[in-house]
């Protein structure tokens, strides 16, 4: 069997926990070719988890070109609107982004998954429940039922996103924070790590606590790079 290749965007710690999945997918059924990583970071033959360092992101559509998949790991929280408009600006077309989920996911009865998403050792997903494109959802996570998850969001490990929320673009649900079911959480919001989400939350709002509160505003970082 031809293994599908792939280039991940990206490169030390999100990147490395795509590989990882990528390497637990191959253990089970042989399916990828991990060739390597593209990144602003690092020079080209640095050796990241074994696999080399390529080029810089802007690469990746050449790549696609040839018939490689891309997987997206530039996440950073409070970069995620400027990140993504810079990935957007490669033109990747949607059907070279691969959607890589952990053999020990569950995603039984779940609607839709999109295209370049990420789900991770045992998160799970309930029935009637939408990922978007590039959702990446870490371990333990856990989504309750008919959930709609935008575009770039990422739902980190142990957080719970309780039934019929909605959470858009490029919010980021920090480690095992709690959202109340019916709840909507705005564009590129930050949902601090332990937070309880009683209430909705505002396009780029930071939350903390329990329960949450605002404390402050993410677009001021929106456009600048750490």
């Amino acid at each position: 069997m031809k293994l599908k290749r792939i280039v991940i965007i990206g490169g030390y710690g999100n990147g490395e926990i795509i590989s990882t999945v990528i390497e637990d997918i191959n253990m089970i059924k042989p399916t990828w070719e991990l060739i390597g990583f593209l990144n602003d970071f690092d020079e080209i033959g640095k050796y990241i988890r074994g696999y080399p360092v390529l080029g810089k992101p802007e690469e990746a559509i050449a790549y696609a070109q040839k018939g490689t998949f891309i997987n997206f790991a530039m996440r950073n929280a409070k970069q995620a609107k400027s990140r993504i408009e810079r990935f957007n600006s490669f033109n990747i077309p949607l059907e070279a982004c691969a959607t890589i989920i952990h053999p020990t996911a569950h995603t039984s009865g779940i609607s839709s998954i999109g295209s370049g998403a990420l789900i991770c050792a045992h998160a799970y997903v309930s029935v009637e429940s939408e990922l978007g494109n590039h959702t990446q959802l870490y371990g333990d996570s856990h989504i309750g039922h008919h959930v709609k998850i935008g575009d770039f969001t990422a739902v980190v490990a142990n957080a719970v996103v309780g039934s019929k929320c909605v959470v858009h673009e490029g919010a980021h649900i920090g480690i095992g924070a709690c959202i109340r079911e019916n709840t909507v959480i705005g564009k590129y919001a930050i949902v601090g790590m332990c937070a309880v989400v009683l209430n909705d939350v505002k396009d780029f709002e930071i939350v903390v606590g329990f329960p949450a509160k605002v404390i402050g505003n993410i677009s001021k970082y929106s456009d600048k790079e750490s």
